[in-house]
């Protein structure tokens, strides 16, 4: 099984995987490879540098690229069960749903929830650094891109299933363990 996780930023994403790696999935992201893209530009992992280098490698290689690299990736590796985070462009999505095992769930927080999340987790990650207006600004664009740029509305319409992680992380858990039953 291939579970594929898209949200706005900040919603809970990588709590998922995070969850989901502990019950034995092998855990692959659409942002480590622009990362690794950003470090051989030698550029600081911003979130604007983020957002750009991403829509370059889609323009230049397809809009369907990042999710191409990770179904390799995921082959490569020969894992039973696998999640994919980070999926912001509708050809991420058909690729990895041309795998007849993938499921794609949307999730999402309410804004200063996430807010919140982004500037207390201890990651390092120059993309946190957002001022509140920044951070609304940022989200904008991300939802609404054309081309091939980040496109999170249309992304999320096409999620097999959709949780709001308004609650504690055992509720959070209980929403996914559910999507898990129905298979």
């Amino acid at each position: 099984m291939i579970i594929g996780i898209t949200g706005s930023y900040g919603s809970g994403k990588d709590a998922i995987a995070e969850y989901l790696q502990k019950k034995g999935f092998s855990r692959y992201s659409c942002s480590d490879i622009i990362r690794e893209e950003c470090a051989k530009r030698g550029l600081e992992t911003t979130r604007d540098n983020l957002i750009g280098a991403g829509n370059e490698l889609r323009e230049k290689f397809g809009n369907d690229y990042l999710a191409r690299e990770i179904l390799k990736k995921i082959k490569d590796g020969k894992s039973e069960n696998s999640v994919v985070v980070s999926i912001r462009h509708p050809g991420e999505v058909e690729i990895l749903k041309s795998d007849p095992s993938f499921k794609m769930i949307s999730v999402d927080a309410p804004l200063e929830m996430r807010y919140a999340l982004t500037q207390d987790r201890n990651q390092n990650r120059p993309e946190d650094n957002d001022s509140l207006e920044k951070f609304k600004e940022n989200e904008e664009k991300e939802k609404t891109g054309t081309g091939s740029g980040q496109q999170l509305n249309l992304v999320a319409k096409m999620a097999d299933d959709i949780i709001i992680n308004d609650g504690s992380f055992e509720d959070l858990h209980k929403k996914i363990e559910e999507i898990l039953k129905m298979g």
